[in-house]
């Protein structure tokens, strides 16, 4: 069984070093390395997981069958090359949540700029009534700031790695 990792004094880079933010420049904090496989919580929830390596070995077999929910894998969304191709080459790998950082700043720069204000009605009347374009797709906000449509997919661990689990044939 495996050693239980006290997450709250984890760094981005999975070790000890802790502090909010400490993702190399990318805006990535423990939660992120958590997620991101560098943690405790292994690669369940790395976006691409299903083709860059074993799911967390200290679950072995244990693991086998573990299912889990997150977007769709960026790499296979011709909307998110331009931004997927531009991060690599700065930064290298693009974390799990490096997509969707990238989409809200730029929702809400938009939204600035399109509306000359950063005060909150304006701000919300202009995303509650604008369909934007962004690196994972088409997004809409509903009046209550929820996304209108979800794009999330379920994951399953099989033979050790992550893969769509419409693809798994299990």
């Amino acid at each position: 069984m495996a050693k239980p990792v006290d997450i709250a004094g984890l760094g981005a880079n999975g070790s000890e070093e802790g502090g909010e933010g400490a993702g190399e420049g990318r805006g990535e904090g423990r939660a992120a390395a958590l997620a991101d496989g560098r943690g405790a919580a292994g690669q369940g929830a790395r976006q691409g997981a299903a083709r860059e390596g074993p799911a967390r070995a200290e679950a072995g077999p244990a693991a086998e069958g573990t299912l889990l929910t997150f977007g769709p894998d960026p790499a296979k969304k011709p909307t998110a090359k331009k931004f997927l191709d531009a991060y690599r080459a700065k930064y290298g790998p693009h974390g799990p949540y490096a997509i969707y950082g990238y989409d809200a700043a730029n929702i809400l720069l938009q939204a600035i700029e399109k509306t000359g204000s950063t005060k909150y009605q304006a701000l919300a009347d202009y995303l509650h009534n604008t369909e934007f374009q962004t690196a994972m797709g088409p997004l809409r906000f509903d009046q209550k700031g929820d996304i209108t449509d979800t794009y999330y997919v379920m994951w399953v661990v099989k033979d050790g790695k992550f893969v769509l689990y419409e693809d798994a044939k299990l």
